[in-house]
């Protein structure tokens, strides 16, 4: 239904690529996998995640609206890229 990928450098972890099928969204299947991503993030000492979201790809805002939704925020833009950043803090999430 869907995978992410993710790297951890420190005390950031970063989502590199997250995708659902189509099928799926709108169903919980990325949010789950966000949860999970968090609680493994947490256990790794990682104090946020963060990811980025591409202008040009399709979906782009759907993806922004379903991360604010997820408690990410917007902490900067980057030519055709938005970074968002979600804290961990000491409730992870």
């Amino acid at each position: 239904q869907g995978f992410l990928i993710y790297k951890i450098n420190g005390a950031e972890c970063l989502i590199v690529d997250m995708f659902i099928d189509q099928a799926a969204r709108k169903s919980g299947v990325g949010k789950n996998l966000v949860e999970l991503l968090a609680t493994q993030a947490a256990n790794e000492k990682c104090t946020h995640i963060a990811a980025n979201i591409h202008l040009a790809d399709q979906g782009a805002s759907n993806t922004l609206m379903a991360s604010l939704v997820a408690g990410f925020k917007v902490v900067r833009a980057e030519n055709d890229c938005l970074v968002i950043v979600k804290e961990l803090g000491g409730s992870n999430g």
